[in-house]
Parts: structure tokens; C-alpha cells; sequence
């Protein structure tokens, strides 16, 4: 068995994230609550180009028949993509103890590198409403 060595090369990653958030709370006298928040994020991370050395030496032809091209090794790794969400929220006291509440929420995630995990991107709905007990 022939051990025909290796080579190795170093590369460095960035990555790059932006983040937005924004809230506002209304509380009224008569016992209504309102919210409103939303956020976006940004992000994106890559690996710099892999650059290999070149081989000096003389290889066999099962070696040089292999396909060692390397680039675009470096963009597999790709990250760019975009979260945002929106939330509404009302708080109704009935009593000192006991409140109706209704929560609306849209979250959305747009992937622009969708082949390391396969296509992630979608939006949807959450709405909620119930009651809260303090005691």
C-alpha cells in the first residue's frame, strides 16, 4: 500500500450579522394593553478561497485522474440570510385577576444560500387568544 502524502491549506471564515428591533407598549386607564414589535436580522458568513498548493512532485495516474479542483469549496459554506417578525399583542382586563388576551404573530425567513440545507425560506402565522389569571 502506497501512502502518496497530503496537503492542507488554512482559509478564514467572516461573518457579518445586522440586527433591528423595535417595540412599542400602549397601557390605558381602562384596563386595555397594546404591543407592537418587530425585528429584522441580516446575516451573512463565508469562508475565503481555498488555495492549495501545487503539487511538484510526479503522481501516479490514479491520482492525476481525480478531479482535485477546489474552487469553489469555499462557498458550501455560505450563509446569507434574512429574519423578520412582527408581533402584535392586546391585553384586556376583565377584572383585577383575569384578562382576555390575542397575540398576533408573522415571522418570515428569505435564505438566499439554500444548498448546504436545501431551501429554508417561508413565512407564517401565529395567532393566539386566551385568558391570564394572576393570582
Amino acid at each position: 500500500m502506497k501512502h502518496y502524502g497530503s496537503l492542507f491549506a488554512e482559509t478564514e471564515y467572516s461573518s457579518k450579522s445586522h440586527n433591528l428591533q423595535a417595540g412599542v407598549l400602549f397601557n390605558s386607564e381602562k384596563g386595555l394593553n397594546l404591543s407592537l414589535q418587530g425585528s429584522y436580522l441580516k446575516s451573512e458568513a463565508s469562508f475565503d478561497p481555498i488555495l492549495m498548493p501545487q503539487v511538484d512532485t510526479l503522481v501516479t495516474n490514479d491520482i492525476a485522474a481525480s478531479d482535485y479542483d477546489y474552487s469553489a469549496v469555499n462557498q458550501y459554506s455560505d450563509i446569507s440570510y434574512e429574519w423578520f417578525t412582527l408581533s402584535f399583542g392586546l391585553e384586556y382586563k376583565l377584572s383585577r385577576q383575569v384578562s382576555l388576551t390575542a397575540d398576533a404573530n408573522y415571522y418570515d425567513l428569505t435564505d438566499d444560500q439554500p444548498y448546504v440545507y436545501g431551501a429554508e425560506s417561508g413565512s407564517f402565522y401565529v395567532i393566539r387568544t386566551g385568558f391570564r389569571i394572576s393570582y
